[in-house]
């Protein structure tokens, strides 16, 4: 059940990419926190983020949503951090079901991984 919960995500999140890029952009702005090695987790002012804007800010949205993998090299405090928002056309209906289907989804992973038993999570 999980590896397909896992397929479908990972194909929902492939053809989000072209419905992303064919939707307009109103306005976009992230920060994207870069990450850092373990144990550098508290460096602090050391920790330069990237802002983007325009068609920068939504790639790297979507270059966010697809990193699903965890590298044991980096902290996790800082993997995969992209704060900002992007503002879209209120005519991108068809991206906003295709969201809810990735949300519902990443449930469906959460609510399997909770209720797996405690030697196999």
């Amino acid at each position: 059940m999980l590896d397909s919960y896992i397929g479908s995500l990972l194909k929902y999140l492939h053809q989000l990419d072209s419905l992303f890029r064919d939707t307009k952009v109103i306005s976009a702005l992230t920060c994207v926190i870069p990450p850092v090695e373990n144990g550098c987790d508290d460096i602090g002012k050391c920790i330069e983020p990237v802002v983007n804007w325009g068609p920068h800010a939504y790639t790297s949205v979507i270059s966010c949503w697809q990193d699903l993998y965890i590298s044991p090299l980096y902290s996790q405090k800082f993997a995969r951090r992209t704060a900002g928002y992007v503002q879209l056309s209120t005519a991108a209906m068809e991206l906003a079901d295709h969201l809810i289907k990735i949300n519902t989804v990443k449930n469906n992973i959460r609510s399997s991984v909770v209720a797996l038993p405690k030697s196999r999570a």
